[in-house]
């Protein structure tokens, strides 16, 4: 759906004697369409000549006008006022996903003082097992979810509803595979794991097998989930995730109390209510896809080939292999301020609690970019996805430097309410600044990232996070353990903030100067073969 190398060629729709039947065109018809979306890119030149016909929304095929020279545009001038036509679809978006996504840390924290009442053990397994949860599911898969709603909304947007019920369900394949083999490898290392790896004390251990025993029953809820989300953004539709998220963890929060408290089922029964809780708001996303019409349950037998997930599937080695190798990283760092003591890693978690509040206020607009680029490219709209980009950097950078400022102003205040040890609070207001400098910065690739996302460049921003996280781990092996010389939480945080730099340089370089930018230029020999096709 909607690319190069996708399945534009099959039609679930077409199935006859429970076989996939080709249809939509020859196969030159079919990679002419998949060049129809590269030929309406031109360069930044262009779009100021043509910038006013940009504004009123008109487009010029270049098919019909003889020569790819001239083509849709927008003014790019135009955008960077104070106002923007994108803004209100923007912000449709990116508050109920906002809202959304600080609805989970706050009943995290609810639910970590309820289990915090039972023990220390208790609270110290259900962080283990919650943190190998995470990292198994959310981290490594979260795929499911960013490579659907480009897919999802390329295809709404060409109103091509066999293509959006089909991705849908090849995410839904994928989601019960990749759950049903995780479900086994809990069975058969998840204790190995936690005793070797993680090096815990066996009543923490013991604690953590409890809260996966009964976790692991919703594993399959948990990676659908991912799906229904994609696809309901890619949909443009964040408030039905915002509500479902709202119920889903007001639910937990009653079940906590009921089982923990009511029951005496301990670790266990916070376990089962975060299970019964995902499985409710998985439940809740379903019905509104098959609700809507866009998930049709005949879609999903007989199961999709290997080639109809091959979208969905390469994106998300892309993006596993990203995530793998920044949690290498990133788990180097925290082995290093860890070497530095108590002291240290307490002001670490602090400034790192401040860091995350300002990424997750930031991350919505990656989410809005990711869903409208991919709908502008699903209709060859080019110049409606330049200026939404466009618009979105404002938006991040103006909300990041907002952000830093606050950080700036009332941090120290921030760090006080923490904390009373004053060399906690010393170390902690020495990468303040570092903290509150790059907000803007960190923004910017959130920004740029949601776009390439949305354009599907997967691959792209795998190479380039692979490339930037080897250079920062370079760079931490170098401060901690090559040179051997006396380090601070300063120097870590420092090296660290060179994934940010790293991945705003590739995505800029793929976004403003790349004759392959989603946005900005096609190649004119492509323009031209399409036009003799």
């Amino acid at each position: 759906g909607g690319g190069r190398g996708t399945t534009a060629s099959r039609s679930w729709s077409g199935r006859r004697g429970g076989r996939w039947r080709r249809g939509g065109g020859t196969g030159l018809e079919l990679q002419g369409r998949a060049r129809r979306r590269d030929v309406h890119y031109q360069t930044w030149a262009n779009a100021s000549a043509l910038g006013s016909r940009g504004d009123r929304g008109e487009s010029t095929s270049a098919s019909r006008s003889g020569g790819p020279d001239e083509v849709e545009a927008v003014g790019v001038a135009s955008t960077w006022r104070a106002g923007s036509p994108y803004d209100s679809e923007i912000f449709t978006l990116a508050l109920p996903a906002l809202f959304s996504v600080l609805i989970d840390p706050l009943m995290s924290i609810v639910d970590t003082a309820i289990i915090g009442r039972i023990g220390v053990n208790e609270l110290a397994g259900t962080g283990l097992a919650g943190l190998l949860w995470a990292s198994f599911t959310v981290a490594l898969f979260s795929f499911l979810a960013t490579a659907v709603t480009p897919l999802v909304s390329g295809a709404n947007a060409r109103k091509d509803a066999d293509s959006v019920s089909r991705t849908i369900c090849v995410g839904l394949w994928l989601a019960l595979s990749i759950g049903t083999a995780l479900f086994a490898l809990k069975f058969a290392g998840a204790r190995w794991f936690l005793e070797n790896v993680f090096t815990s004390s066996p009543e923490v251990v013991g604690n953590a097998m409890r809260y996966l025993d009964c976790r692991i029953f919703s594993v399959h809820a948990t990676l659908a989930q991912l799906v229904c989300i994609g696809a309901l953004r890619g949909l443009k539709d964040t408030r039905t995730i915002l509500w479902a998220t709202v119920a889903a963890n007001a639910l937990n929060c009653v079940l906590d109390c009921l089982f923990i408290f009511g029951f005496g089922w301990g670790v266990a029964g916070a376990a089962t209510s975060s299970a019964i809780s995902t499985t409710l708001s998985c439940g809740l996303l379903l019905s509104a896809l098959v609700r809507r019409g866009v998930l049709r349950p005949g879609d999903l037998v007989p199961p999709p080939s290997l080639e109809e997930g091959a979208p969905v599937l390469g994106a998300g080695i892309a993006l596993s292999s990203k995530s793998v190798v920044t949690m290498y990283t990133v788990g180097l760092a925290s082995q290093a301020i860890a070497s530095l003591g108590a002291v240290s890693l307490a002001a670490h978690e602090i400034i790192k609690q401040l860091f995350f509040f300002c990424y997750i206020a930031v991350e919505p607009l990656s989410v809005a970019g990711q869903s409208l680029v991919a709908e502008s490219l699903g209709r060859r709209q080019v110049s409606r996805a330049r200026g939404i980009a466009i618009r979105l950097v404002q938006l991040a950078v103006g909300l990041g430097a907002t952000m830093g400022l606050l950080i700036y102003f009332l941090g120290p205040r921030i760090v006080h309410v923490f904390t009373k040890d004053a060399e906690a609070v010393r170390i902690a207001l020495t990468v303040l600044g570092v903290v509150c400098f790059f907000q803007p910065l960190d923004a910017l690739m959130l920004a740029q990232e949601g776009v390439l996302l949305g354009a599907r460049e997967h691959a792209y921003i795998s190479r380039s996070v692979i490339a930037t996280s080897l250079t920062c781990f370079c760079a931490l092996y170098l401060v901690t353990r090559t040179l051997g010389l006396p380090y601070t939480l300063l120097h870590v945080w420092l090296c660290v903030k060179i994934l940010t730099m790293g991945r705003i340089l590739f995505s800029s370089a793929r976004l403003y100067a790349s004759r392959h930018s989603p946005i900005l230029v096609a190649a004119e020999a492509e323009a031209k073969e399409e036009i003799n096709l």
